[in-house]
Order: structure tokens, then C-alpha cells, then sequence
């Protein structure tokens, strides 16, 4: 089966950024973790088309540099398994320093990840659906509101 480049997943992919929800989405600050470039680049482009503000990391240290480098995230998305640590350290770090919801990635189902998923607002099986990813993120940010 041939692998799907970020390319050809974003031509197929429609994030509906007439919903209502831009004025929201514009005020909330997503900080994005993945060591898989592709994926980043995916879910950053899809999420700043529906108008959150994006950051990005490739990993643990990554991340805190662009948590630190700026206005902190309201919500993190990562991935579980990242090269210098792990996503739920990632969280609970930034948790210790910010108020910021987490969202889990992971290639496993959630009972399959010895229960890192619940340190988590949300958890998502790869391939995620960047609707029900977008979707959480206004969730998250009522609940918090």
C-alpha cells in the first residue's frame, strides 16, 4: 500500500473554518509534538487554516523551548512515544509550569499504552480525524472558559 505523503492527506482533508468557531479558534494557542516532521507539518497547516495560533516541536526539548519562547500553549497535542522522553512527561511538565490541556497521538489503541492516555484531556489512534482534533481543542477551551 503506498504511504500517504502530508501533501496528498491535505488535499483530502477540509477543516471547516466557517463554523463560528475562527474567533475562538484565533485566541487559542496550540503547541504541536511530533518526531515525525510530516506529522506536524500536517496538523499545524490544517490547524492554522481553521485559525488556531500553532506552534511546533519534533521533541520533549523541542517543545519546552517553544513553550518557554513565547506565550505558553493553552492546549498541548503530542505524540506518546517521542524521541527524549515521553508525552505524558511533556504534559506533566507543562502542567507543573501552565494551565494547558493535553491531547494524546498515539499509533496504539489507548488500552495499549499502559494507561499514559489518562493523564490526557483527550486520546487519538493514528491516523487522527483533524475534524474531531479541531473539535477537541474547542471543547477543551469552553470547559476551561
Amino acid at each position: 500500500m503506498e504511504a500517504m505523503t502530508a501533501k496528498s492527506r491535505l488535499d483530502n482533508t477540509r477543516l471547516d473554518n466557517n463554523s463560528g468557531d475562527g474567533a475562538a479558534a484565533a485566541k487559542t494557542r496550540v503547541l504541536v509534538v511530533d518526531d515525525d516532521l510530516d506529522s506536524v507539518r500536517f496538523m499545524a497547516v490544517l490547524l492554522r487554516a481553521a485559525g488556531f495560533d500553532v506552534a511546533t516541536a519534533t521533541s520533549y526539548a523541542t517543545a519546552m523551548q517553544a513553550a518557554a519562547g513565547g506565550e505558553p500553549p493553552h492546549v498541548l497535542i503530542t505524540d506518546i512515544g517521542l524521541p527524549d522522553a515521553s508525552g505524558v512527561d511533556l504534559l506533566r511538565e507543562l502542567r507543573r509550569l501552565y494551565p494547558v490541556s493535553g491531547i494524546a497521538l498515539s499509533g496504539h489503541a489507548p488500552e495499549e499504552v499502559d494507561g499514559a492516555g489518562r493523564s490526557f484531556d483527550a486520546y487519538f489512534q493514528k491516523p487522527v480525524d483533524c475534524e474531531q482534533v479541531k473539535r477537541e481543542i474547542l471543547r477543551l477551551m469552553q470547559r476551561g472558559s
